[in-house]
């Protein structure tokens, strides 16, 4: 028979080197993919046992909260949207600067996965919103 203690203590060990790890690269994006290594620890694959099974944080809604805090990437596809964003918002305001903006960003890499298969668009209402408010023309996605 195992003792009870023994998961209890795995759990929080493994929630405070998790923690630690996290804090440690929060700062570099390289890190946060799935087959991301740091210091000999596979810390992709913790992220997304965090992410996707909740490991050491289900249940301990104090636990999710200090991962929030210090940024967690809970959603790996709404950061991704998010980056796309703000290099949306840099390629608008530096063809408005230029007086080249016209409402197509044809010119910005990777749009035309955004017009084949609505790369991080599709499904995002919230997305669309900004593209719009950004001046990007509604049928050019």
């Amino acid at each position: 028979r195992r003792d009870a203690s023994a998961g209890l203590l795995g759990s929080v060990a493994g929630y405070s080197l998790a923690l630690a790890l996290w804090s440690e690269v929060k700062d570099m994006p390289e890190m946060h993919k799935c087959d991301a290594v740091f210091k000999g620890i596979r810390v992709g694959q913790l992220w997304n046992g965090i992410r996707s099974y909740g490991s050491w944080v289900k249940g301990f809604p104090e636990r999710q909260a200090a991962f929030s805090e210090l940024g967690f990437v809970w959603s790996v596809w709404d950061a991704a949207a998010e980056r796309f964003l703000g290099e949306m918002e840099r390629h608008v305001s530096e063809r408005t600067q230029a007086g080249t903006w016209d409402g197509t960003p044809t010119l910005y890499p990777g749009w035309q996965n955004v017009r084949r298969v609505g790369t991080n668009v599709s499904g995002r209402p919230a997305v669309a919103c900004r593209l719009l408010a950004m001046g990007v023309a509604a049928g050019e996605w």
